[in-house]
């Protein structure tokens, strides 16, 4: 798993997101006879083994009010931790008969937040807000940015774009089996993002594929490929070009533009 350890563009703007609660400190004991010490080192024995004299803080908490406390566990050892003091921080949750990973992040500071929409208890990890969502909590970043509207392509500009999402999906293209929308974004050159999608759009577990082309004053060419959920306008550019928020499966991550192309400048992966 990528752990995102500098505090960069996404983590600042969610930091700016975050929602105003009262959240709960965890009292983190470093005690090998803390209570839920035990799950912890059993849960990650194989991480511990080759981080000798590791110092492990454990917390207990019922995020959920199921009667079974989540266990925080914070790891401060040279290899888990980097400058301002952000250490490894994980949460388990007793799901199904075991215990699961729902939250795996460098932070300084971790608090319990209010409940959320699903009923169970909010994180504040470093000032951003993250909610239980789909089994594992996930970082509040829905009012970061613009959503960007897209339109049908005109089936007779189709086969010129097809080329872009590679020879397999061509065929598809040209039988109707998938749709192909457009949209045109504000940038120092001209520049379209294309989604490639099925009748059932772009669902939780499968995204769609996303293309950029820009036009360089003599020809259009592919400077983004991607597959994410949907997408984001963020109001931050870089040599005339906007930065852009994907939501994958996996997390919300921000590709930003270097020269030529874009290229990935942020991620953000919840624990699955």
């Amino acid at each position: 798993m990528r752990l995102t350890i500098a505090l960069s563009a996404l983590s600042a703007l969610l930091l700016a997101s975050a929602a105003q609660a009262a959240p709960t400190p965890l009292d983190f004991r470093s005690e090998p006879q803390a209570y839920g010490r035990q799950i912890v080192d059993k849960y990650f024995a194989s991480f511990l083994k080759v981080r000798t004299g590791a110092k492990v803080g454990v917390a207990v908490a019922d995020a959920d009010d199921d009667g079974v406390g989540e266990v925080f566990a914070r790891f401060e050892h040279s290899s888990s931790c980097a400058k301002r003091n952000k250490c490894r921080t994980v949460v388990l949750s007793h799901k199904r008969g075991k215990w699961t990973l729902v939250f795996d992040r460098y932070v300084s500071d971790l608090k319990l937040g209010e409940e959320g929409p699903t009923g169970v208890k909010s994180l504040l990890a470093d000032g951003m807000n993250w909610n239980w969502r789909v089994g594992s909590y996930w970082p509040d970043a829905a009012p970061l940015g613009k959503d960007i509207q897209f339109s049908a392509l005109p089936d007779k500009n189709k086969a010129g774009i097809a080329p872009a999402f590679g020879s397999g999906a061509k065929s598809l293209i040209a039988g109707k089996k998938l749709n192909v929308e457009l949209a045109s974004l504000e940038a120092a050159k001209p520049l379209r993002l294309l989604r490639l999608s099925s009748d059932a759009g772009c669902g939780f577990t499968q995204g769609c594929s996303y293309r950029a082309l820009s036009h360089d004053g003599e020809q259009w060419g592919v400077v983004l490929s991607a597959i994410a959920r949907d997408v984001q306008e963020l109001p931050t550019k870089v040599g005339g070009y906007p930065d852009l928020l994907f939501s994958s499966t996996r997390g919300y991550y921000v590709l930003r533009w270097n020269k030529n192309k874009y290229v990935m400048a942020d991620q953000i992966e919840v624990a699955r």
